[in-house]
């Protein structure tokens, strides 16, 4: 049974974010991965897209191995390249309205406002949790007291519930679709 707490990830500094479920703050940047915060804000994980093409490149291992470096590097230059070009259309036009915001004869929005609006921050994800049996009584959802529970539906409540940890014993954070 696949379940996940819902949260917000939130962007407070470059290598700094907090995550906040139910509005409260739940952990900062102790508990989290750097790596996956960042992913979450670009997103996309460029280790695990080159993984994926070294894995669906022909040929032997360090030819894998080469196309896998290949590919990282050729992304990496590309996100060069293209680093100047920060803003969708929309986002243009978002920030084209913006600037003509008018109250009486005066603009609403500051030059800097209208910047910052266009730079997200914050981002719904998921955390990923998993079941955990343990003989305690959870007096939540009354579970509890023998290997063979039941999962329950309120994983942000119920001690049979834990957290699933990356190999750094960080959270797992997955951008909500």
């Amino acid at each position: 049974m696949k379940k996940y707490i819902e949260g917000v990830l939130e962007k407070v500094s470059d290598s700094c974010y907090h995550l906040y479920v139910d509005d409260e703050l739940y952990v900062n940047m102790n508990s989290l991965s750097l790596h996956n915060c960042q992913a979450i804000e670009r997103g996309y994980d460029l280790e695990n897209i080159a993984d994926f093409y070294g894995a669906e490149a022909k040929g032997s291992i360090d030819f894998k191995l080469g196309a896998n470096h290949g590919f990282e590097a050729g992304f990496q230059k590309a996100l060069e390249l293209l680093s100047d070009k920060k803003f969708t259309d929309e986002d243009v036009r978002k920030a084209i309205h913006l600037s003509r915001t008018k109250n009486r004869d005066e603009y609403v929005h500051s030059e800097n406002k209208i910047i910052q609006s266009l730079q997200k921050n914050k981002w719904n994800v998921l955390i990923d949790v998993e079941w955990n049996p343990v003989s305690n009584y959870c007096s939540n959802c009354g579970s509890g007291g023998n290997e063979m529970s039941k999962p329950c539906d309120h994983p942000l409540n119920c001690v049979h519930w834990k957290l699933k940890l990356d190999e750094n014993n960080k959270i797992i954070l997955k951008i909500k679709s």
